[in-house]
């Protein structure tokens, strides 16, 4: 049996039963038909269309932790500033993936750093590319490292030995 999508029941903003399916629309036509063809006058429908998003990848992970923190630790460090891998990677996140909240007490706008947990593939994409052009190009006049460089190596089968 291969699977095609999922569903699940959730309660809208009214309160009312919604049923949510997640496939392809040929699927979602045969749902349609299903309910369709119940003689319950009291059945109504809606249908929800969304796009669901594409996950991040560990390439990208390994790229953003593996190289550009790494090496922009470096160059902040040589440029004078005391500054650890945990704060750097906390002050990307808050410059380029985060939310503005307003401090209540003075009003002032602060960017709270969002987690890379739910982040999607085009977003963190975003994010990698505004750090290689103004963190690098821009603030560094370097080059970022070759994605290439970080990705993970297929490592080859184990020959077995021959018997002498």
């Amino acid at each position: 049996m291969k699977v095609v999508g999922s569903s699940f029941l959730n309660r809208d903003e009214n309160g009312d039963w919604v049923f949510k399916v997640r496939a392809k629309s040929y699927y979602i036509a045969q749902i349609v038909q299903a309910f369709g063809n119940s003689k319950d006058d009291d059945i109504h429908l809606r249908i929800e269309v969304f796009r669901q998003s594409v996950p991040k990848s560990l390439k990208q992970l390994g790229y953003y932790y593996g190289g550009l923190i790494p090496t922009l630790l470096i160059y902040h460090r040589d440029a004078g500033y005391d500054v650890d891998f945990d704060t750097l990677d906390l002050y990307m996140r808050s410059k380029y993936y985060s939310t503005l909240m307003i401090d209540i007490s003075t009003g002032e706008e602060r960017h709270v750093p969002k987690t890379f947990k739910d982040i999607t593939k085009e977003e963190l994409s975003e994010v990698i590319n505004s750090i290689c052009e103004i963190e690098f190009r821009e603030n560094f006049n370097q080059e970022p490292p070759d994605p290439k460089a970080f990705e993970r190596k297929k490592s080859k089968p184990l020959k077995e030995k021959e018997d002498e």
